[in-house]
């Protein structure tokens, strides 16, 4: 079994033209647009609830332990961060 490390994953940016949107009223409680991370054309996709102040402060879709573990699992099943893509319902 290979030792696993937790690692950040790439970030897929917004699309061009929302980063500062101000159409729904999220942009009131965070500093930016949070998408998500992994790979976007990954066949498995995790979708979370909001982000949180820490998520917003470090600028990374998921903190406090659970990229961790949710790493540890997909690591577990023998997948990748290219098979796999995080993000947050809006």
């Amino acid at each position: 079994m290979n030792p696993f490390c937790p690692s950040i994953w790439p970030e897929d940016k917004p699309p061009a033209g929302v980063e500062n949107c101000m159409d729904c009223g999220l942009f009131q409680h965070g500093s930016r647009m949070i998408l998500g991370e992994g790979n976007p054309q990954a066949a498995v996709m995790v979708v979370l609830d909001n982000p949180g102040a820490r998520e917003d402060r470090q600028g990374n879709p998921f903190v406090c332990g659970t990229r961790e573990t949710l790493q540890k699992a997909v690591h577990a099943a023998g997948l990748g961060e290219e098979d796999i893509y995080v993000t947050y319902i809006f």
